[in-house]
């Protein structure tokens, strides 16, 4: 008798194939048309059960109808759902239902090896699987980075469920009520188990992760030098949240403003600007201010027509909001020390072109998924230096800090803030603690490390051998004019996160 893959070859060969359907019928590259004969060569397998066996052929009718019935398009909508969605039969149910901030633990993104739109990666997985997309749901991501240009990965939601022991079957007939919940989450982790093992194994999926809350502050904090402050009702919460992070006390936070140098105690009052004190203008006066450079800030986004940017080319939204206004503050500020034109708190570079991507919800949230996307459409439009005053511990997130190094590959600038949790040695914060990223450090006007700093050495080595030097380099982070999110004035912060701007900032003035 016939073996199961010969009866398959046998069935296509001799089926007359559409345009459409005509593809290489490789195995071994698992083609997302040649697997959907295999339902046609589980039918030969039934017929050669007969006596009289012989090769199945059908007609080009038959083929061009079977092929109909799995168009990808089709596969996308019937496989997809919304990232808050509980009814999975309708994939356009509203994301604002869900105000939690943890998307489900068994979400996962699995990330492939080559580029290609998601209807492709979605209709391989429906083959792959063997039984459709019964066991998951692709997650709809609505952005433009997913809708308009091929992608290296999709989020999927785990819905497998397997059998159990036997011994546990016989309890819950006895005792229905009291362990059916448990019996249930026993079944989705072995069954999620087993298919996230499937996936891993192919050849032609990279990594999978699962989706995770960013645990990525964002390192900024009121400084007691005053200033206009924006009445910002976020920058407030934003304030309190990194007080309580970082420990800050009011006597340290006074410090610049008792230092006893002439120029410091200008800087304290806010009279000049970081630009002024480094002498940037020197520079602006040869022609040099960062026009043609195209400068991503990955921060809570800007303001739409604020007066202090000349030349802001695009603003993005990746979160789970539909607004691209800066609720916080802190997007608008650092990237005011980049390109701002007002007099009394200007960019290094106002001539750039600024790419805003809000990556940070009103609840100061993201996942891995909305940096994912965003960084994939960085790497689209040819961003030459990208500014992420944002970090982390969390240098276990495998497909962020494998993205990150894809930009880096991929000829764009990663400066990002080495993080406030100084003055402790170790302590360093991701991505700002990658070899390829230019990690950055605060100082205060005395030219000396800021108590909040972090610092070196790296831990991603131990404990098998021995860390690196970080921050790469230090600036002025402590009592930074910026611009406010209403326009109307400047006000100060302090931290990492006001240091990192400084030297992208200075990167893309040179660059220019």
């Amino acid at each position: 008798m016939w073996e199961r893959g010969e009866i398959e070859q046998i069935v296509i060969n001799r089926t007359a194939m559409s345009s459409k359907a005509k593809r290489q019928c490789d195995r071994s590259t698992i083609s997302n048309d040649c697997r959907l004969f295999i339902p046609l060569a589980y039918l030969g397998v039934l017929l050669c059960l007969l006596p009289t066996c012989s090769p199945v052929s059908l007609s080009p009718e038959v083929m061009a109808g079977h092929f109909a019935s799995y168009d990808k398009e089709d596969i996308l909508v019937r496989c997809s759902v919304t990232s808050s969605s509980s009814n999975f039969g309708n994939p356009l149910a509203s994301m604002e239902e869900d105000d939690s901030e943890d998307l489900p633990g068994d979400d996962i993104i699995v990330k492939f090896n080559t580029y290609r739109n998601i209807s492709d990666h979605v209709a391989w997985l429906y083959s792959f699987t063997g039984n459709g997309c019964d066991d998951w749901r692709n997650i709809v991501r609505e952005n433009v980075a997913a809708q308009k240009f091929p992608t290296d990965f999709i989020v999927l939601r785990l819905l497998t469920k397997e059998n159990v022991e036997e011994e546990v079957e016989e309890e819950r007939e006895r005792h229905v009520d009291s362990i059916a919940g448990a019996t249930t989450s026993k079944d989705e982790e072995r069954g999620q188990h087993i298919l996230a093992e499937k996936l891993q194994n192919s050849p032609h999926i990279q990594a999978i992760a699962h989706q995770r809350l960013i645990d990525r502050s964002l390192f900024a904090y009121h400084g007691a030098e005053g200033g206009e402050e924006d009445g910002d009702a976020g920058a407030g919460v934003l304030e309190q949240r990194l007080r309580r992070m970082m420990g800050v006390n009011e006597e340290e936070e006074g410090e610049v403003a008792t230092q006893g140098s002439h120029h410091r105690k200008i800087m304290a009052k806010g009279l000049i600007s970081i630009t002024k004190y480094t002498n940037a203008d020197a520079l602006w006066r040869l022609g040099h201010t960062g026009r043609g450079v195209r400068v991503a800030v990955f921060d809570t986004g800007i303001p739409e027509s604020h007066p202090s940017f000349r030349n802001v080319r695009e603003r993005t939204d990746w979160t789970d909001e539909e607004t691209l206004e800066d609720h916080i503050g802190h997007g608008t500020f650092v990237a005011g020390l980049i390109a701002s034109t007002h007099p009394h708190c200007a960019g290094f570079a106002p001539d750039a072109e600024v790419y805003a991507f809000r990556v940070f919800n009103k609840k100061q949230v993201s996942y891995t998924s909305w940096f994912l996307d965003a960084f994939n459409y960085a790497m689209q439009i040819g961003i030459d230096v990208l500014n992420l005053s944002i970090g982390g511990p969390d240098f276990l997130d495998r497909p962020f800090v494998e993205k990150v190094e894809e930009m880096s590959a991929n000829g764009i600038i990663v400066v990002s803030a080495i993080g406030n949790d100084g003055p402790r040695y170790g302590t360093l914060n991701n991505p700002a603690d990658q070899l390829d990223v230019i990690g950055v450090g605060g100082i205060t006007y005395d030219d000396r490390l800021a108590t909040f700093s972090s610092r070196g050495m790296t831990t991603w080595e131990l404990p098998a051998g021995y860390g690196r030097v970080k921050p790469d380099i230090v600036a002025y982070g402590k009592g930074i004019r910026g611009p406010t999110t209403s326009g109307s004035g400047c006000r100060s912060l302090s931290g990492t996160s006001v240091a990192s701007p400084v030297v992208a900032g200075m990167g893309t003035l040179l660059a220019g």
